[in-house]
């Protein structure tokens, strides 16, 4: 009897210590991980005062980073974000300010400086944090810190930024810009080829065309605005572009004998000159970074576009012949031309290279690639102008 009371209160014994450790565990594992709930500032003066608020308890560790200038606040432990992801100041000297998740249970705040920031103070308020931020001769006021959670700063060390860094020199350069240029259109489809048959002599006579694209002079200009999404800067707007269509024809005259059945002749004659014709092209574009930095950046997206212009193709040509009426006895002179007029949607893509001379002055490669396929009326057929056009310019920002 004796042994079983004895083993009752061990057994007891145990589960107390168990009920215990449920008891101590459990308002911790309901604590969990923070919220960062929201990130706002507010202007006064020459001051800026930024609220960081906070669902649940956290503390944090600030550093700070020379080139660029930046101000980090890493939350320990938050592993959700209710705030926007960046917010644009432009005052007190700070530029701009990004959150994100730095790595499990960390979030970031990553204030973006530049050289006129002289001061700054960073204390725990009442459901998170006030970061002030002061030019020279300002001395921003610090927020009475939570009473019932004290938070202490930890020292400084320079880490990595959380956002890339094309997102924090968004905001430093210009947003408009216009662009002018010059440069060359590169025919890939550089034929169009036909056939017209005819009645001469009781019999069947044809003329074959060949028309060849030779590559021109192409000048355009553009203007857009720089627009920025999820950290990144997108490049759009509209343009023109101003280019001549130098043709050259070859013709062969295929002729029945007026004498002889069934005994063709050949005769062939061209034109180097006179098909040369002007057109212009309108477009909106949109163009995606696929690389941007602040010397050098690279853009790549669709345009689409309307293209109008003008097309000749041989119309009439006189021919003189005389006996033996072969090849060599007939002359073509007088060859007149149709003239077409082409209208056409225009659509491609469009590489641009941008080598930055200075906050407002680039050099600037755009290369696109045209898809133009306009019908011909004269010869019943499209002219498939498929052409690569780079021009080399320049672009002023605003």
């Amino acid at each position: 009897m004796i042994r079983k009371e004895k083993r009752l209160k061990k057994m007891w014994s145990i589960f107390g210590l168990v009920a215990s450790a449920f008891a101590v565990a459990a308002p911790l594992a309901a604590q969990g991980a923070g919220t960062l709930k929201d990130v706002t500032f507010t202007k006064n003066g020459g001051m800026v005062v930024v609220q960081i608020k906070v669902e649940g308890q956290f503390t944090y560790e600030t550093s700070s980073l020379s080139m660029p200038r930046r101000l980090v606040v890493d939350l320990t432990p938050v592993d959700k974000i209710d705030a926007p992801p960046f917010l644009q100041v432009n005052a007190s000297g700070v530029i701009s300010i990004l959150t994100g998740q730095f790595k499990p249970q960390t979030v970031r705040v990553v204030f973006d400086l530049n050289d006129q920031s002289s001061s700054q103070s960073v204390s725990a308020s009442q459901g998170g944090m006030v970061v002030s931020f002061g030019l020279e001769g300002d001395k921003p006021a610090a927020a009475e810190p939570e009473r019932t959670v004290p938070v202490p700063e930890t020292p400084r060390q320079e880490v990595r930024p959380a956002a890339s860094e094309a997102a924090s020199r968004s905001d430093e350069r210009p947003a408009f810009f216009v662009r002018v240029g010059a440069g060359l259109d590169i025919f890939l489809k550089p034929n169009l080829t036909t056939r017209i048959e005819f009645p001469l002599y009781g019999e069947t006579g044809a003329v074959d065309e060949t028309y060849s694209y030779k590559s021109g002079l192409a000048i355009e200009g553009s203007f857009g605005h720089y627009f920025h999404l999820l950290g990144f800067r997108l490049k759009a707007g509209v343009g023109f572009t101003y280019w001549n269509l130098p043709l050259e024809g070859a013709f062969t005259l295929t002729l029945p004998n007026p004498f002889l059945a069934n005994t063709p002749r050949t005769v062939s004659f061209a034109e180097t000159s006179a098909l040369k014709k002007n057109e212009v092209s309108f477009y909106a574009f949109a163009l995606f970074p696929l690389m941007d930095t602040e010397k050098f950046s690279i853009f790549l997206g669709p345009f689409v576009g309307y293209a109008s212009g003008k097309f000749l193709t041989l119309s009439d040509w006189d021919i003189t012949e005389k006996a033996p009426f072969t090849s060599a006895d007939v002359t073509v002179s007088n060859p007149t031309y149709f003239e077409d007029t082409i209208s056409e949607l225009l659509y491609g893509a469009e590489l641009s290279l941008e080598l930055n001379l200075g906050r407002s002055l680039a050099v600037v490669l755009d290369t696109k690639l045209n898809y133009l396929n306009p019908i011909v009326t004269n010869l019943g057929k499209r002219a498939n102008l498929l052409n690569v056009q780079p021009t080399l310019g320049i672009q002023f920002s605003f």
